[in-house]
C-alpha cells in the first residue's frame, strides 16, 4: 500500500516536471530576431519594401481583410465601408487611399467596427484604417 502511493506520487512529480518543461515555449528570442508583423498595423519597413502604386494598393497585398466589406449597416440594407482617418481627419471610404501617394506615411493601422465606434464615434461600425503622416 505504501509502495503504490509513492509510486503514484513519483509518477505525479514527474508528470508535472514534464508538463512544465513541454509549456516552456522552446528556444528564446535573441535581439537579433526579426519581429512579428502585426495584424492591424502596417509599418514603415512593410511600406517601403515593395514599391507600391498607392495606398489602397499596399492595403489590398499587405493585409487584404482590412479592406473586406462587411455586412449591411441598418435595416434598409445599405452597404456601409471602413472610413479611412488621416491624423484624425476623417477622408471617406477606401477609395481615398486610391489618391494617397506612399511619400510621407508613417504607418497605418486598423481598428475593427467595435474599437472604431467607441474611438471615433458614429459612423465608424465597418471599422477605420487610421493613416499616421511621418514627420517632415
Amino acid at each position: 500500500m505504501v509502495r503504490q502511493m509513492i509510486r503514484w506520487s513519483l509518477m505525479a512529480c514527474f508528470l508535472a516536471a514534464l508538463g512544465a518543461c513541454a509549456s516552456g515555449g522552446g528556444a528564446k528570442s535573441s535581439p537579433g530576431d526579426a519581429p512579428t508583423r502585426r495584424s492591424d498595423i502596417i509599418n514603415q519597413t512593410e511600406i517601403q519594401r515593395v514599391q507600391w502604386r498607392d495606398a489602397y494598393d499596399m492595403v489590398a497585398n499587405l493585409r487584404p481583410l482590412w479592406l473586406r466589406q462587411r455586412g449591411a449597416d441598418t435595416i434598409t440594407g445599405e452597404q456601409g465601408e471602413i472610413q479611412i482617418l488621416l491624423d484624425g481627419v476623417r477622408l471617406g471610404g477606401p477609395s481615398a487611399l486610391r489618391n494617397m501617394p506612399l511619400s510621407g506615411i508613417a504607418s497605418l493601422q486598423y481598428f475593427d467596427p467595435v474599437t472604431a465606434a467607441s474611438r471615433f464615434g458614429l459612423g465608424f461600425s465597418h471599422g477605420a484604417i487610421y493613416i499616421t503622416q511621418s514627420a517632415r
